[in-house]
């Protein structure tokens, strides 16, 4: 299965479980990046997913977010009898150091929060 199957039977999946959009999204983002490393989905290794996450200009959440989504997409994939073993079960969690957790900013954005009426328009 290519890259482009996978993502869409996994959409499907996280759409059936009611995700949210933006979760789809930042699933979308960090698994359409690990193409870069991962040329086929399901032949992909711990050490592939490793390699990927060491990217230098990545913050600790970003690796901590990207590690979360690989360690979901390869559970489904594993579940759904596509990939064995699951290389996600392998990846070490990610600490991220207190005062560090600013989130990306262009990736979450904060929903635009409607303004209060003014008191003389009620």
């Amino acid at each position: 299965m290519v890259w482009h199957q996978a993502l869409a039977d996994y959409a499907t999946a996280l759409m059936a479980a009611r995700r949210s959009p933006g979760t789809l999204r930042v699933h979308r983002h960090y698994l359409t990046r690990l193409r870069a490393y991962v040329p086929q989905p399901w032949r992909a290794t711990t050490a592939d997913l490793r390699a990927a996450l060491a990217e230098p200009t990545w913050a600790p959440e970003t690796v901590k977010s990207a590690r979360s989504v690989y360690v979901r997409f390869y559970g489904w994939g594993h579940g759904e009898g596509y990939i064995t073993p699951n290389p996600a079960l392998r990846l070490d969690p990610v600490t991220v150091p207190a005062g560090n957790r600013a989130r990306h900013p262009t990736m979450y954005s904060p929903p635009a929060w409607p303004q209060p009426m003014p008191a003389s328009a009620s």
